[in-house]
């Protein structure tokens, strides 16, 4: 990912060079903080396409397996508020 932040031109101008870095790679905070601010539309879909892949069931996949509850539990379970005790 470094290489392609390299290769843009606009990214190019905020990030350091491998020879600057001694063949390093930049710290992750200030890398992501550089392409979220710059490219932030990227990074959204970068993150969505991962949590697609990550938490998404497919209906044709027989290892995963969703979970569907029906209406009556679900208008049961949000009928009372939930209180969390780190408030």
């Amino acid at each position: 990912m470094y290489q392609d932040a390299i290769a843009d031109a606009v990214l190019s101008k905020y990030l350091p060079s491998k020879e600057q870095l001694s063949g390093k790679l930049p710290e992750r905070d200030f890398f992501f903080g550089i392409l979220c601010t710059l490219k932030n539309q990227y990074m959204k879909d970068v993150i969505a396409d991962a949590q697609k892949k990550r938490y998404g069931v497919q209906p044709d996949d027989e290892r995963k397996q969703g979970i569907l509850i029906t209406d009556t539990w679900f208008a049961e379970l949000t009928k009372h508020p939930y209180y969390s005790s780190k408030n």
